[in-house]
């Protein structure tokens, strides 16, 4: 037999009004550290394709596994620029790629050149292979505005 007295019931109440309490100051922080970030595409060329963004938050998962992507279709770029929004206060480095037949992989042809177009932040310069996270690297601390340049080898 289960007994329910005031005590009890205060106690839940209670319990429930904290709850609600910090819960609700937390997502106003993580609100408040929430940012949008507008990339404006430099030799941007509409194809079938979609283009492939992803932020990396450290050296460690670096053109492996994002930390946030974002996919959009080409036709849908609109003004040249993509609108990410909801990534969090932190440093990233970001890579695009114009992933022209959507298999979700940069094609590459003879001795791996890159066959579709690509680009970094901080548009480095490109040499025997991807620059690193540190040379593409972007605080994001507030909203930012970007530019990127895409960059196609064309081989």
């Amino acid at each position: 037999m289960i007994f329910i007295n005031e005590e009890s019931v205060m106690k839940v109440i209670k319990g429930l009004a904290v709850l609600f309490f910090l819960s609700s100051c937390f997502s106003f922080t993580a609100t408040g550290q929430i940012y949008t970030v507008v990339i404006k595409l430099e030799n941007f060329v509409p194809d079938e394709g979609q283009m492939m963004v992803g932020f990396y938050g450290d050296a460690s998962n670096y053109l492996q596994e994002p930390t946030h992507a974002h996919i959009v279709d080409t036709k849908a770029i609109k003004g040249d620029e993509i609108v990410v929004e909801g990534i969090p206060k932190g440093t990233y480095a970001i890579s695009l790629l114009q992933d022209e037949n959507r298999n979700g992989l940069m094609d590459k042809g003879f001795l791996g050149i890159p066959k579709e177009s690509f680009g970094f932040s901080n548009n480095p310069s490109i040499f025997a292979g991807a620059p690193s996270f540190e040379e593409s690297r972007v605080e994001i601390a507030s909203n930012l505005e970007l530019v990127i340049k895409l960059r196609s080898l064309g081989l």
